[in-house]
């Protein structure tokens, strides 16, 4: 088939020719483009990571091809989230990588390597090892990290490690079938860009990711008395969140694009304000995640000041309206004006929306009266700014076109009353179709 060079991107391009080469020149080409990951674009995220699958096995047996493709799989992890995101939506790049990778370690011929090979990259640490299952079970599989510098001077042990302030730890639990072999393959990762869900499918909006990934799979797998318990050091903003939740990517979400599940996985410890422990009865991807919502943000004393200083303006704000519109009603030559009828509906409007701000937020149940305050915060912003809108037509009329006065100049108030507060009326009530956005999942805050 031919194809039109024209249509390519200069990435694409390079990458097409390199397969003339062979592996050498395509794991070449790859590790060129990905050497400035910052200049990626989700196409050439989607281009190498498609590529990078085709050359996994013969990386796995070639020292020169296997450190361009651990090199180039490196740099793909430090690629923008955005871009990443965007090459997930466009070829679900992220589960091809992961996937790749597996394919890759499980390639790897461990004979060669006395039955054990470890790949330390600045994103991510992946390694392999054969040993018997009577001398793994039991054992606590440490990884000891600096967060600061990466997985590069990560070391790997079944000791509880005091080499490094990161310990990332696996409690193996005893096993059932001791008389077999078994391949332990455990990989981390520093970076979260590769596990990141599509924008329509999201099933913890406000959860952030707060530790680095830990994945152990076993080949040959025995039987497991119990779960294994995963020991997570906290990011520094997991250990000023809140309720931590232990997941893992299930890649069989969002129709085989992945996303994050808590089925399986148990917090067992959360005590510790740097180490979160989960408890799972099955291997994959896993990571904690943190609440990041405002409805979990637990700091009382800045709380208190906070409302404070907010009930304190809102008081003084409708005091001040209340004396406006108790002014211009006295005032027959101040409210007779169009001027003067237009500032009134908008003081009326400012106030009832003070006044519904105020209530709303102390109403966190039920749903349905929540949902009531916020449709009615919604009405109320809407009728102000129609209000805001008028004036100034109105001043446009006055200033502009002053020998205009048409019946509309003449009935400008008359006209405006139904325009303005009728009209927000309809927005709100087609937005209602979607009544369910106007609160929070877990309803402790009126959106």
């Amino acid at each position: 088939e031919i194809v039109d060079e024209s249509n390519l991107n200069d990435n694409t391009l390079t990458l097409c020719r390199s397969t003339l080469d062979g592996p050498f020149g395509v794991s070449s080409a790859i590790r060129d483009i990905t050497s400035e990951p910052e200049s990626l674009q989700a196409d050439d995220v989607s281009i190498t990571t498609m590529t990078l699958s085709n050359i996994a096995e013969f990386a796995a047996d070639n020292e020169t091809v296997r450190d361009n493709f651990l090199e180039s799989v490196d740099q793909l992890f430090a690629v923008n989230d955005s871009v990443t995101l965007a090459s997930q939506e466009m070829s679900n790049s992220s589960n091809v990588l992961q996937e790749t990778l597996n394919n890759f370690i499980d390639a790897v011929n461990l004979t060669e390597f006395d039955s054990k090979v470890i790949f330390p990259q600045e994103n991510f640490f992946i390694s392999a090892e054969e040993v018997p299952a009577a001398d793994f079970a039991g054992q606590n599989l440490s990884l000891a990290f600096d967060a600061n510098q990466g997985f590069r001077n990560a070391v790997l042990t079944t000791a509880v490690s005091e080499l490094a302030d990161d310990i990332l730890s696996i409690e193996i639990p005893p096993a059932m079938d001791l008389d077999m072999t078994i391949r332990i393959t455990f990989s981390s990762f520093a970076s979260s860009s590769s596990f990141q869900t599509r924008r329509n499918f999201s099933n913890f909006d406000n959860f952030s990711v707060g530790s680095v990934f830990a994945s152990l799979r076993l080949s040959g797998q025995p039987n497991f008395e119990d779960p294994f318990t995963f020991s997570f050091p906290k990011s520094a903003d997991a250990q000023n969140g809140s309720n931590v939740t232990c997941v893992f990517w299930d890649i069989a979400l969002d129709e085989g694009y992945g996303g994050w599940s808590p089925n399986g996985c148990n917090l067992n410890s959360d005590e510790d304000e740097d180490t979160a422990k989960c408890r799972c009865n099955h291997l994959t991807s896993f990571a904690i995640l943190f609440d990041v919502s405002p409805g979990n943000y637990n700091d009382s004393t800045n709380t208190l000041v906070l409302n404070v200083i907010t009930y304190i303006g809102v008081g003084v704000s409708i005091m001040a309206l209340i004396i406006t519109i108790v002014t211009y009603l006295l005032t027959k030559k101040l409210c007779s004006s169009p001027v003067g009828k237009i500032l009134i509906n908008m003081c009326f409007a400012f106030l009832a929306l003070l006044v519904s701000f105020t209530i709303s937020g102390n109403v966190t149940s039920p749903p349905e009266l929540c949902k009531f305050f916020s449709a009615l915060l919604h009405y109320l912003l809407l009728v102000y700014f129609f209000w805001t809108a008028a004036e100034a037509r109105y001043l446009h009329y006055k200033l502009v076109e002053v020998f205009n006065n048409s019946w509309i100049i003449r009935n400008y108030t008359l006209i405006s009353m139904p325009i303005c507060w009728i009209i927000p009326l309809g927005i709100v009530g087609i937005s209602l179709s979607g009544y369910q956005y106007y609160s929070s999942e877990e309803i402790n805050f009126c959106r």
